[in-house]
Parts: C-alpha cells; structure tokens; sequence
C-alpha cells in the first residue's frame, strides 16, 4: 500500500529514516596515559640511549614479559622515592661504553640489586642484545628539546603501531594514581604558606 506524503521532501525524508549509517567519522586514537610507570620507564631509558631504536623488533609477548619485569622491579622497590631505587633494570649488553648500544628487550636485561649495577658499569662479559653500530639510524633520535609524548610517539612508530595497539589493548595502561593525587597536591599546596612545607617535601 502506497504511503502518501505532503512534499518530495518529505518524501525523500521518510525513505531514508531507518536507513544505518553508512559513513561514521573517524576514530581518535585513545590518548597515551603519560603518567603510567611503564610509560615512564620506556621513556626514561630511551632517554638514556639517545634513540628509540633500543625497543625496535619487539614483540608482543615481549612487552608484556618487559611490564612483568617492571611490576617485579616496583615490588622490590615499595615506596622508594628514587627512580631507580634498591633495584635496577641492569643491561647484559650495556646501553653505553661499547662499541654498540644495547637494547631494551627482555633478554638484554636483568633485575639486578643497585651495587651490582654500578659494579658492573658499562662492562659486558657476553651475551645479551644490541644495536650493531652500522644499523644505528638517526631516524629514531631522541632529539633535544623533545617531551615525552614526542618520545613515546616515536618509540611506539619503531615498536610498530599494530604491536603496540595489540599490546594495550590487552595491558589496559592506565594513569599513575600516585601521579594523579601528587597533582591534586600541587594544585592545593601553598609553597608560601609555612603550614605547607612539610607536604611539599
């Protein structure tokens, strides 16, 4: 039966009510949660090595074995308030001091208590993983000037996006709850006011 309408457009109108949507805009990358430990510590050790090169080939299954060795290193470590504290990620190929630069990836590390780690230095008695020093590509520098977000931008285009989305869509990184109320502290605390200064400390 034949459905009568007021105008073409209206028409038009009725035709295309309940029709699915065919074209959906574009969807935003989720944003990194740059307060999150494991973040931090890939950023602060590609800091260390000048490149982001030091994550390049890893794996999924790696990165999830490099969180497990972080979540060790922070259990070790309860309530220090140094970055590194009592115990380190130590590097079997050391990231400086040879001839390449050693990787961050599992099998190039150990959690290694800090006199050991200092102990050794950049000394390297075999074994381990690295960038030979002809692969090294200024493509993947950590510049001067580059913030964080910049950094682990890049590490993750070395990474490689889909390995990276696979991985954090499984880790579910989230912000540092010790970082959120440290800036809600920042924002209530009054470095003036004498009654303060023992929670700016």
């Amino acid at each position: 039966r034949a459905t009568k309408t007021c105008s073409d457009t209206c028409k038009l109108a009725r035709r295309n009510k309940g029709k699915k949507q065919t074209t959906r805009g574009k969807r935003q990358p989720k944003q990194l949660p740059m307060t999150n430990p494991f973040l931090k510590l890939l950023i602060r050790h590609a800091k260390e090595a000048g490149t982001a090169q030091i994550v390049q080939g890893i794996t999924m299954e790696e990165l999830f074995e490099l969180r497990g060795m972080h979540k060790l290193q922070m259990r070790a470590n309860p309530g220090s308030a140094k970055v590194f504290g009592a115990y380190h990620f130590s590097h079997v190929y050391p990231v400086k001091g040879q001839k390449h630069t050693g990787k961050f990836v599992p099998v190039n590390l150990v959690i290694a208590s800090a006199g050991l780690n200092r102990s050794f230095k950049n000394t390297h008695l075999g074994g381990g993983a690295f960038i030979h020093f002809t692969d090294k590509n200024s493509k993947w520098d950590v510049q001067g000037g580059m913030d964080d977000r910049a950094i682990m931008e890049l590490m993750i285009e070395c990474i490689g996006r889909p390995v990276w989305d696979a991985f954090a869509k499984v880790a579910k990184l989230l912000p540092s709850t010790r970082q959120a109320r440290l800036d809600t502290l920042g924002k209530l605390l009054d470095p003036a006011n004498p009654g303060h200064a023992a929670y700016l400390k």
